[in-house]
């Protein structure tokens, strides 16, 4: 079910000119945000993208976690020549919302679900005068996040804003995420990958 125009479907992105197969790098990311997990993903396209290779598809299913590691990952990574498409298999929440913006081309199973909400900090630990440079932090890192999803919606910032910097959490299903922009085709097509990797919080490789 395509819902852009202009977006081919994830078979069809296969073909190049001449009717040549151009697989791609298939990377099955199946864990939190974090220090590790993102660190291989940087590391695996980065030394793919060495090797020659320019096209990525990005599985995912993630809970979140650090927004730190999200928006340095798309901040490092959106920039390089390649095509890197994401594809939402089951459930894309927090900050693993930002990483599936790094796709130019975006699908989501039908039944699958994303969530949009503020950056979330515990701040037990911190003295009084400490807590203004912090809640400048947060700021900053909102603005970033804000940034990243106006940049992979079509909505009104307003809406966007209500979520990433206030308490409206916001759940969004298949269909309205096609619909603000976010998902560029429902799907459940698959691929076929010229190399498969696998990152979760128990196994890298």
């Amino acid at each position: 079910m395509a819902v852009q125009d202009g977006v081919k479907g994830p078979l069809a992105e296969q073909k190049s000119q001449g009717g040549i197969t151009d697989r791609p790098i298939l990377i099955n990311y199946f864990g939190s945000i974090d220090a590790a997990n993102i660190g291989f993903l940087v590391k695996t396209i980065l030394a793919e993208t060495a090797n020659g290779e320019t096209h990525f598809r990005i599985n995912m299913n993630s809970t979140g976690g650090d927004p730190s590691y999200s928006i340095s990952a798309y901040n490092l990574l959106k920039p390089l020549p390649i095509t890197i498409t994401t594809y939402n298999v089951n459930q894309v929440e927090s900050a693993a919302v930002h990483l599936y913006c790094l796709g130019s081309r975006r699908y989501a199973h039908p039944r699958s679900i994303f969530t949009i909400h503020s950056v979330k900090w515990s701040l037990s630990g911190y003295s009084p005068g400490k807590l203004a440079a912090v809640s400048k932090k947060i700021n900053l890192q909102q603005e970033s996040v804000l940034n990243i999803l106006n940049s992979c919606m079509r909505i009104e910032t307003a809406r966007i804003e209500r979520s990433v910097f206030g308490d409206d959490d916001w759940y969004i299903d298949a269909k309205e995420a096609a619909l603000s922009g976010l998902v560029q085709q429902i799907t459940t097509e698959s691929v076929s990958a010229k190399k498969i990797y696998l990152i979760s919080d128990g196994y890298k490789g």
